[in-house]
């Protein structure tokens, strides 16, 4: 004993030693099992464990960490492990590899580091992590049980027992299906919703665990509620291979295991035909049709989970069989409340029925505050959406139809409680924005009635529910996203909230992780999931389309929703660096992808099969689900060869690599129809080109072909489904046309994101199952869905805009992440932030002067409520920008294109435009237009959605400020556009970093190269905080406009080349040098195909011919216009 305590004080001094004032902090935000205290609770004997760090200088690069656990909580040695420096660079995903951690028990763990120039860290405060069972004997000795069938309903349950010796510890394991609430002493334990999570109970049954050492006393008594959820067996028979629930649906398996000052260790309480049961106030409850609660009964049962309760009337529990799956220890965030919302308006559209608008649609249940007559029933029906044409007239009623057989309605009976009852649902939830109730005693108003919205409680990764751009219309579809993505996660990544469905779709779950996984902390969550998907693969290695595998959806899965499996751990492995779980399912995956070559028939990939294809596209454009299904697996084959490469399985990555190339080549050979991919549509060539499989002969004509399929004429459009639109933003990013993915996400014209938002019928406040689902109906037609939310992934990596370096991984490695800064004109700020596995990246940045744009929708609904009410569009050259010179464009009706490429359409605009904005805006530095039809008239009754849009020319050239925040362990490559600048200048922290003015470095930059082909300059930086202005003067604009046939020719000073192409179409351009802007006929490829012969020379000809551009006028007469800008930047080194 005196030795160890001698080694304790000598180790605690010598880590005193090694601490320095300045350098390399102390470790912050431990997580283990990607869980912080108090959630770490684990049934996982090698857990892992994960760090941020700090450190007082640039560029800090981690070199070695030293991780010690203990059972004592002073943690003054490791007595568990003690794993000395590490030589590594890696801080996260680290392995346990010590002494036998124990079931049932608490674990304290700290960690340090040291710097690469040797100075190390003080530790880390010390953190807890609490372990469950390792082995199913834990339970062999403890029941499942259920109420007698005298009680069908939910039941109460309740057990008094004694703990005579005092207690160190209490824990409480709890499985209660389908949902259950625990009670102590009287004491509801826990704040968690629908608990626990769901899964197929045949072969895993999760169990929660609580910390009740506060609540156990000399005399206890315990209680449980236990509710229906999944195990509804009307709802949810059997399937595919799942034998029919067994018999007993509402069952309780608990065991209370103590730990006494004296070491010892006992099981107090468990679940066995000692326990007491009664039918509770709970009359009904049902995840779809809601929950009715009577008071009476609970008031007559006052106390019943209290001790000395009289129970003689009750029953005695039933030991029953139960579910034969795995007992495992829920590891991922409860399902919780995180917002409590007031309502922002009240009706009644008759007498005795109030209609309730919240504002917003969410996922959860209400909470009523009421006081009336004993008996007196107040009902509550929940909805989405008011009853408007073409369901029926629009009278301030609510719609129901797209429930379908989900009844969503909660009743509750009044005890008649003198002082007033407070009433709320257990067992079920709503995805609702309005609730109609009746039989309200009274007068409702705004303080009897509130929203709880509730979901699994991941942490938010990022600022994402929070202004982040310039564009109002990017930012009210990020919102959107955010609510529709945390209504749907509900242990699983649900569909919907609202209607008879609410499943595990794969297809919505892949589609969608990209987004999730950059808006939330979605790695506890995806490892329950990926868990759930395993437990569902057949022997085969097929997986069906929904997870759990209760309902719908059949087996083996659409290959495009089946993809879901190795995109969430490719998707684990890309954006948090986890490579453990991709060691962990990398045999499944691969019998996963032998299973989907199996299927594809003599004929080949063009009879894949495929059930569903990309889900509901706009306008009808369905491309064969046979070219989904083959994009999909190849898609998924390639990011396999990606871990396979990484993890160093050589034949593996040869044997897939052969794959690939075979696949492409029969794809290629399958759909390709000349000059075009199966039907035509976005689709059919979107994905093609996003992985590369179109030969390079026919790569670019296709191209140009899908651009002008997109952006040709008028605005530009989307046609694609679900699976089409995620691939179809990520490619033209990748093809440097960020511009015309923006022009599709602010559109709010259908189909667009922008007009779910901005309508007059119904303006959304969550992400739409439809397109069009305003009209649509009354069926499949959500109005909270995330299957069309993976563009919140585009807008956060590629507009706004961080993302990893080599679209392949964080970390192990590739510990790279890119920064873009004003990659299009049609954004003048942003403001983005993200929690790589390293931890916290930051970019807040905003352009000023040059041109600038906006866009603003008319906001006259009196239904979106959750905008801002948004008077006009404002037009602001920033404080280092000069003032409004020139109006180069405005228009108020139904303009289109993007920045730098507007035009109108002839039936919807507004005259003399132009001049009404010069006489408000010209010469101030800024303005605000309005954007109403009481300002500008209508141009286009019965045509919606009108909208604004204003460029102009400030008197002082481009400039960007821009401040960067990386975090240690990570380099970043920033990247400045400069929009054609002469004479640049980038400064940080006020010393010109390029072009360099001395040999002296900057502390963390580590270089900075201008690109000539995009005109951008890259800055590689290290960990660090950095702030940048970029400088410099307009670049000499060029112009030129052509006929059909004629050549189009810019030319450049001596000393300059062409860095941007300020404008460029092929069609009916019309204007003015500076002030271009497109007709009625205009190529959507002109400005790539303009910048492909013109960018970086000082001289270039550009033929004027629909051959050149694969685009027609009805006319048959075609102009080229280009305006160029010319920079000395290229000559700067």
């Amino acid at each position: 004993m005196c030795r160890k305590m001698l080694t304790r004080f000598f180790l605690c001094l010598l880590a005193g030693n090694a601490v320095y004032a300045d350098g390399p902090g102390p470790p912050i935000k431990l997580k283990c099992n990607h869980l912080a205290s108090p959630l770490m609770v684990l049934d996982d004997p090698r857990p892992t464990f994960s760090w941020r760090l700090t450190h007082s200088e640039r560029s800090a690069v981690p070199a070695a960490y030293q991780i010690l656990v203990s059972i004592y909580s002073d943690m003054h040695i490791g007595d568990m492990w003690d794993s000395g420096m590490v030589t590594s660079r890696i801080f996260y995903n680290i392995e346990y590899n010590g002494e036998q951690l124990q079931e049932a028990s608490q674990y304290f763990w700290k960690v340090r580091w040291r710097d690469d120039s040797g100075r190390v860290s003080a530790f880390s405060e010390v953190a807890r992590f609490d372990t469950a069972f390792f082995s199913q004997d834990a339970w062999k000795d403890v029941s499942w049980i259920t109420a007698p069938p005298s009680i069908p309903a939910t039941p109460y349950l309740r057990r008094e027992f004694n703990v005579s010796e005092k207690i160190k510890k209490a824990t409480a394991f709890v499985a209660g299906l389908g949902y259950f609430q625990l009670f102590l002493n009287g004491q509801r334990i826990g704040d968690d919703v629908l608990t626990p999570g769901w899964t197929r109970y045949d072969e895993r049954v999760l169990y929660m665990t609580y910390d009740v050492t506060k609540h156990v006393t000399v005399e206890n008594a315990i209680g449980v509620l236990l509710g229906l959820g999944w195990r509804d067996t009307k709802l949810f028979g059997s399937h595919d291979k799942v034998p029919q629930q067994d018999m007993h649906e509402r069952v309780l398996r608990l065991q209370l295991l103590v730990e006494t000052e004296g070491g010892g260790r006992m099981v107090v309480v468990k679940s066995d035909d000692q326990w007491k049961a009664a039918l509770s106030a709970v009359v009904s409850d049902s995840v779809y049709n809601g929950e009715t609660w009577n008071a009476e009964v609970a008031a007559k049962n006052k106390g019943w989970n209290v001790l000395g309760f009289n129970d003689i009337h009750w029953m005695h529990a039933i030991p029953v069989p139960g579910p034969t799956g795995n007992m495992s220890a829920q590891m991922m965030p409860a399902v919780k409340v995180t917002e409590i919302i007031d309502p922002v308006d009240i009706w009644q559209p008759k007498p005795g029925v109030f209609v309730v608008d919240f504002g917003q649609n969410l996922a959860g249940f209400c909470r009523l505050k009421v006081k009336g007559i004993a008996g007196t029933k107040v009902t509550l029906r929940h909805a989405e959406v008011l009853m408007h044409p073409p369901y029926g007239p629009r009278n301030g009623s609510l719609y129901f139809g797209n429930l379908r057989s989900a009844m969503a309605t909660d009743i509750f009976t009044l005890s008649g409680d003198e002082e007033g009852e407070e009433l709320q649902p257990h067992f079920t939830y709503h995805g609702y924005r309005y609730v109609e109730v009746s039989g309200f005693p009274g007068m409702l108003t705004s303080a009897d009635i509130q929203m709880l919205h509730f979901h699994t409680n991941v942490s938010s990764n990022s600022n994402a529910n929070s202004p982040t751009s310039s564009s109002l219309v990017v930012d009210a579809i990020q919102a959107n996203v955010v609510r529709g993505q945390r209504s749907n996660l509900m242990s699983v990544p649900t569909d919907c909230p609202q209607r008879d469905e609410r499943l595990g779709w794969m297809g919505d779950s892949g589609l969608s992780s990209d987004s999730m996984a950059v808006n939330f902390d979605m790695h506890a969550f995806y490892l329950n999931f990926l868990r759930n998907i395993v437990d569902e693969q057949n022997a085969d290695g097929s997986i069906p389309d929904v997870v759990p595998f209760y309902r719908y959806g059949g087996r083996p899965a659409d290959p495009s929703w089946s993809a879901a499996f190795p995109q969430i751990v490719w998707v684990l492995f890309h954006y948090y660096g986890d490579l453990l779980t991709a060691i962990k399912y990398y045999s499944n995956i691969k019998l996963y992808l032998d299973n989907l070559h199996s299927q594809i028939p003599k004929q080949g990939l063009s009879h894949m099969p495929g059930s569903y294809g990309d889900w509901v596209p706009a306008k009808g454009a369905k491309v064969s689900s046979s070219l989904t299904s083959s994009f999909s697996y190849m898609l998924n084959v390639q990011q396999f060869r990606a871990i396979a490469e990484i993890l160093a399985n050589e034949d593996d990555v040869t044997s897939l690599t052969h794959l690939i190339d075979s696949l492409k080549q029969q794809f290629h050979q399958s759909f390709w129809k000349g000059d075009h991919y199966d039907n035509g549509c976005q689709t059919s060539a979107a994905l093609p080109l996003y992985l590369k499989i179109t030969p390079e002969a026919e790569r670019r004509n296709l191209t140009l072909r899908l651009l002008n399929d997109i952006a040709s004429d008028g605005p530009a459009l989307i046609t694609t489904g679900i699976i089409g639109v995620k691939f179809l933003m990520l490619w033209l990013s990748d093809i440097g046309r960020t511009d015309i993915a923006l022009q599709l996400a602010e559109q709010v014209v259908y189909p667009s994101w922008g007009r779910m938002i901005f309508n007059n019928v119904e303006p959304a406040t969550a992400i739409w199952e439809l397109w069009n689902s305003d009209s649509s109906g009354p069926g499949m037609n959500s109005r909270n869905h995330h299957m069309f939310s993976s563009v919140s992934g585009w807008i956060r990596t590629e507009l706004l805009g961080i993302k990893p370096s080599n679209g392949y991984m964080f970390g192990y490695g590739s510990e790279v992440v890119d920064l873009y800064i004003a990659r299009t004109l049609g954004l003048s700020r942003a403001n983005v932030r993200y929690d790589v596995p390293q931890g916290l990246v930051t970019l807040t940045w905003q352009r000023s002067g040059g041109v600038q744009c906006a866009k603003v929708p008319e906001n006259k609904s009196p239904l979106n409520l959750n905008l801002p009410q948004h008077t006009g569009l404002l037009l602001d050259c920033g404080a280092d920008g000069g003032v409004i010179s020139k109006i180069d464009f405005a228009d108020f009706g139904l303009p289109f294109g993007y920045c730098g490429s507007f035009g109108v359409e002839d039936k919807c605009t507004s005259a003399n435009a132009t001049d009404i904005v010069s006489k408000l805006c010209l010469g101030k530095q800024n303005c605000t237009v309005m954007s109403g039809v009481d300002f500008w008239g209508d141009p286009c009754p019965g045509m919606e959605q009108k909208h604004l849009f204003v460029q102009v020319s400030c008197s002082k050239a481009i400039s960007i400020s821009a401040e960067v925040s990386v975090s240690v362990g990570v380099t970043a490559n920033v990247y400045l556009y400069l929009y054609g600048l002469r004479m640049p200048q980038l400064k940080e922290s006020g010393q010109q970093i390029w072009p360099r003015k001395s040999s002296n470095s900057v502390p963390g930059i580590h270089s900075v190269v201008y690109m000539l082909n995009n005109d951008t300059l890259k800055v590689s930086v290290g960990s660090g905080v950095y702030r940048f202005v970029l400088l410099g003067e307009d670049g000499l604009h060029v112009c030129t406009n052509s006929t059909q046939s004629a050549v189009s020719r810019l030319q450049c000073s001596p000393g300059h080349a062409i860095t941007f192409i300020r404008f460029a179409s092929y069609g009916s351009p019309v204007g003015d040098c500076g002030s271009y802007h497109r007709g009625n006929c205009h190529a959507g490829a002109s400005q790539l195909v303009v910048e492909e012969l013109c960018l970086g020379r000082s001289e270039c000809s550009v033929p004027a011919t629909d051959d050149v551009f694969l685009h027609k006028c009805a006319s048959g007469q075609g102009s080229l216009f280009i305006e160029a800008v010319c920079s000395d930047a290229s000559s700067i080194v």
